[in-house]
C-alpha cells in the first residue's frame, strides 16, 4: 500500500485559538505540512480585536461597525466570569443568558468560520477535518465556572457554518437556551498558563531549574513559578509550584490609575502605563500607600506571596538560583512589555535578597527561526487573492509573543505537567483524530500501532 495520501483523503488541521480579553489570535497546523498564524483583516492586522457591535433597534449583533449608532461591546471574554471589569454599564437589556456568553458565542462562531475559510484558501482544498484547541482562564476548571468556555466553544463551532457577520440576538439566545448539542470530542479548552509552560519543555536554551511566568492580559495577570527538569535520556518534565490569577490586567490597571481619563484619553493613558517605571520603598510608607495603592497591592498581595510560597515548597532549587544570582521570569501577553509591571517586580529584589530569594530577571524566550524567515500569508477578501502581510509594519519577534499561546495549542498531544494548579487534573492528552486513522499499513509496519 502506498505511503502517499490518497487523492480523496482528508487533510487534518488543528486550529489553536487564543481567545483574549482585548485581542484574539489564531494559528493552524496542517499536521506539520504547513503551520502559520491566521490573519483576518484586509488591513493586514494579524491581531483581531475581541469586539462585537449591537444594534438596539433591530436587536442584531455585528462583527463590524457598519452604522454609527451601534453599541460597542468589549471585554466579554473576561466578563463571562467577572462582569465587574468595566465600570460603565451597558445600556442593552437581555433575557436569561449572560449577554457576555452570547457575545462570546457570536464572536467565536465568526472567528471559526473565517479561520476555516482562510485555511481552505491557503491549502487550496475544502476536504479538511478539523479539531480546535482553545485557550481559556483557569477559572474554567473550577467549580464556580466549570466548563463555561467549553460550552461557548461547542455552541460557536456548531453555529460556525450557519452564522453570518450579523445575527438576531433573540434567535441566538433562543438557540442557546433550547438546543442541546452533542459534545464534539475534537473541541478542547486548555488553560493559558498550561500552553505557555510548554515552551519550557521544548526550548533547548532552557535547562533544569526554577523559573517563573508573568502573563499580562487585558483583564488578569497570570503568574506562576515552576521547576523544569531535563535529565539526559529522560523526557523533560515541568512541575508547577505556585500560581496566581489576579485582576491586574492592563485594562483593569488603567481604570484604577486613571478613573476619569482612561475612556476619553485611552491611548495616552495606555502609553503612560507602558512606559511608567514605578519606584516603591522597601518598607511600608503611609504617604506612599495613599499615592500608589494599586502598585503596592500588586506587590504585596500578588507578587510577594507567590515567591515566598515557592521557596517553602522547593527550598533547595531556590537556594541554587540564589547562588547563581537570579531567577529568570518570562513575560507573555499583550502587556508583556509594560514597564509598570516589570518595575514593580524589580522593587522586590532588595527585600528578596535578605530573605534568600534570588533577584528576578526578565528573560526573552526563543522565537522559532521558521517564524522569522517565513512569510505570513492571508486571504484578502477584497481581491480574492492570497497575499503576504507587510513585514515592514511588524516586528516579528514581538508578533510571535502575541501568537505564542495560539501556536502552542496547535497540537494533537499535550504532555502531562505535574502539579498544575486549580484542579486541572484530567489527563491532558487530546488528539484531533486517532493516529491510527492517519497511518497507512506501511507506516504501521515500521512504527507499530
Amino acid at each position: 500500500m502506498s505511503a502517499w495520501k490518497k487523492k480523496d483523503e482528508k487533510e487534518s488541521v488543528i486550529i489553536g485559538i487564543d481567545f483574549g480579553t482585548s485581542f484574539t489570535k489564531v494559528y493552524f497546523d496542517c499536521l506539520g505540512k504547513r503551520k502559520q498564524p491566521i490573519v483576518f483583516s484586509d488591513k493586514e492586522n494579524p491581531l483581531t480585536k475581541s469586539v462585537v457591535y449591537y444594534d438596539k433597534n433591530t436587536k442584531h449583533f455585528f462583527m463590524k461597525k457598519t452604522l454609527n449608532d451601534l453599541e460597542e461591546i468589549k471585554y466579554f471574554k473576561y466578563k463571562v466570569i467577572n462582569p465587574t471589569i468595566e465600570k460603565k454599564r451597558q445600556t442593552t437589556k437581555w433575557k436569561t443568558i449572560s449577554p457576555y456568553f452570547l457575545c462570546s458565542v457570536f464572536f467565536l462562531a465568526n472567528i471559526i468560520k473565517s479561520s476555516k475559510k482562510q485555511i481552505e484558501k491557503i491549502l487550496n482544498t475544502s476536504n479538511i477535518e478539523y479539531s480546535i484547541n482553545m485557550g481559556c482562564p483557569i477559572d474554567n476548571f473550577e467549580d464556580e465556572h466549570r466548563n463555561v468556555y467549553d460550552n461557548i466553544l461547542q455552541y460557536a463551532n456548531f453555529l460556525a457554518d450557519k452564522i453570518k457577520s450579523t445575527f438576531d440576538i433573540n434567535e441566538l439566545e433562543e438557540f442557546c437556551l433550547n438546543t442541546k448539542i452533542e459534545k464534539n470530542k475534537y473541541l478542547q479548552t486548555i488553560p493559558e498558563l498550561f500552553a505557555e509552560s510548554l515552551i519550557f519543555i521544548e526550548s533547548n536554551k532552557i535547562g533544569t531549574g526554577l523559573y517563573s511566568i508573568l502573563d499580562v492580559g487585558g483583564g488578569t495577570v497570570d503568574l506562576a513559578t515552576l521547576y523544569v527538569r531535563k535529565d539526559r535520556g529522560k523526557e523533560p518534565s515541568v512541575k508547577f509550584l505556585t500560581q496566581e490569577v489576579a485582576p491586574f490586567g492592563v485594562e483593569i490597571v488603567l481604570q484604577k490609575k486613571f478613573p476619569t481619563e482612561w475612556v476619553s484619553n485611552y491611548e495616552k493613558c495606555k502609553k503612560q502605563l507602558k512606559g511608567e517605571k514605578v519606584q516603591l520603598k522597601e518598607y511600608f510608607d503611609e504617604k506612599e500607600a495613599k499615592e500608589k495603592p494599586t502598585e503596592l497591592k500588586f506587590r504585596r498581595e500578588v507578587l510577594r506571596p507567590l515567591f515566598v510560597e515557592a521557596k517553602e515548597k522547593i527550598h533547595k532549587a531556590m537556594e541554587e538560583c540564589y547562588q547563581k544570582g537570579k531567577l529568570q521570569y518570562f513575560s507573555f501577553g499583550g502587556g508583556k512589555d509594560f514597564q509598570w509591571y516589570h518595575s514593580i517586580i524589580s522593587t522586590l529584589n532588595s527585600s528578596f535578597d535578605k530573605a534568600g530569594i534570588p533577584r528576578l530577571v526578565k528573560t526573552d524566550y526563543e522565537v522559532p527561526e521558521s517564524f522569522l524567515e517565513d512569510g505570513i500569508e492571508y486571504y484578502n477578501g477584497k481581491n480574492g487573492e492570497i497575499q503576504n502581510i507587510d513585514d515592514t509594519k511588524w516586528n516579528k519577534k514581538n508578533l510571535y509573543s502575541r501568537f505564542l499561546i495560539a501556536e502552542q495549542l496547535t497540537r494533537d498531544y499535550f504532555p502531562r505537567i505535574e502539579g498544575f494548579p486549580c484542579d486541572y487534573d484530567k489527563e491532558p492528552i487530546f488528539q484531533s483524530k486517532s493516529l491510527d486513522d492517519r497511518l497507512d499499513d506501511n507506516y504501521k509496519e515500521i512504527y507499530g500501532n
